[in-house]
């Protein structure tokens, strides 16, 4: 049935979400910051979420440190598992990514032979004037057309077979005719990143508990995201609402935003974790656009 079709369709709806640099700050140990990280990993996938950015949202010069911390776990956990030991040397960062559950995306095949997706991310190998890929199978795979790639390069392969051969053909996610994962950027310039969205015709959607109330927008609201071909959801920090964030940055919530969502009206604790407000904005999101 459609609602269970593995791989999952690529949507038609572009999603790209914001998130806080500062948004591991509050977590005081290593582990937990890891966990909250991979919540907002399995999240993005669940959700089919295309782009995620870090953004500065903060004037501090911990802010770099903050994002790169955060970007290094979501990037993580979103590598393959038979990637990781050539991507990922062995650091501090990485020290509790064992407590987390897999994300098994379909870009993480479930074994070396499962081909629910033909598509696989490689490693490019050079040996012997050949062009070889580490795709997570037996054996290193050759690639078959001609494409300027050097070695150690990171890329999606189109698995085919030609006389019980698996080949590899280097290609791009837009040719993925189904979701792959998503893809993670940090920002330095908030205020010039909302000015450039905003240029590129995309719906921003900031959340926020004082906006309209999802209830009595929904219907005008789903009919904005019928209409757009990217959606765009920023959230605040764990210390600070998105009024406060953009007023630091010269910008008005309002103004510089076409929609500003409740998306969790009631609420039943004071105040809602970001990767709370990302699971229950997403959850309402998939239910309008798909």
């Amino acid at each position: 049935m459609e609602h269970i079709r593995w791989p999952p369709p690529a949507r038609r709806i572009k999603i790209h979400v914001l998130l806080p640099a500062t948004f591991l700050r509050d977590v005081p140990h290593l582990r937990e910051k890891t966990v909250r990280a991979s919540i907002i990993a399995r999240t993005l996938s669940i959700f089919r979420v295309d782009n995620v950015t870090i953004y500065r949202d903060v004037n501090d010069n911990k802010w770099k440190e903050d994002a790169r911390l955060l970007k290094l776990l979501l990037e993580y956990f979103k590598t393959p598992p038979y990637l990781k030991k050539f991507l990922f040397k062995k650091c501090n960062e990485l020290k509790y990514v064992g407590v987390t559950p897999p994300l098994k995306a379909p870009s993480h095949p479930e074994h070396q032979l499962d081909f629910s997706s033909s598509f696989r991310s490689a490693l490019i190998v050079k040996r012997e004037n050949k062009i070889f890929a580490e795709a997570g199978l037996p054996k290193l795979i050759e690639i078959k057309n001609k494409i300027k790639v050097k070695h150690g390069d990171l890329v999606i392969l189109k698995i085919a077979k030609s006389n019980n051969t698996l080949y590899g053909e280097v290609t791009d996610s837009t040719q993925i005719p189904h979701y792959w994962i998503y893809n993670v950027s940090i920002i330095n310039n908030f205020a010039l990143l909302i000015k450039k969205l905003h240029n590129s015709n995309n719906l921003i959607v900031s959340t926020s508990r004082y906006g309209d109330d999802i209830r009595k927008i929904i219907g005008g609201f789903q009919e904005a995201l019928s209409n757009s071909k990217n959606v765009v959801l920023i959230l605040g920090s764990p210390k600070e609402g998105l009024k406060e964030i953009f007023k630091r940055f010269g910008l008005d919530l309002v103004q510089d935003s076409d929609y500003v969502v409740n998306f969790i009206p009631l609420q039943g604790v004071k105040t809602v974790r970001t990767e709370e407000a990302l699971i229950s904005t997403l959850s309402i999101i998939n239910l309008l656009i798909d």
